[in-house]
């Protein structure tokens, strides 16, 4: 897949993440949460057997302790933490 961008970019208002996604050949799309307690959910769907399925999906969020957590949750419930880092 190709890369949207050849640096690592983010606006000068630094968020808390930064999202990159480049579908094909439609046009890339670049956001983040504007807030400093926000987050996101991306939902990844994907085919199996010819049916649509939920493979799962990764939430960005602000813990109570202020941390920054990236996790994975699949479709039977199972969470990895991905990545964590201090705001």
């Amino acid at each position: 897949m190709r890369k949207i961008y050849t640096e690592d970019i983010m606006p000068r208002n630094v968020r808390n993440f930064w999202l990159e996604i480049d579908v094909g050949n439609k046009t890339p799309v670049a956001t983040g949460p504007v807030r400093a307690d926000g987050g996101f959910c991306l939902r990844v769907l994907q085919r199996h057997r010819g049916k649509v399925t939920k493979a799962g999906h990764i939430v960005g969020s602000v813990d109570e302790s202020g941390k920054l957590v990236l996790t994975w949750e699949n479709d039977r419930g199972d969470e990895i933490v991905l990545n964590e880092t201090e705001r």
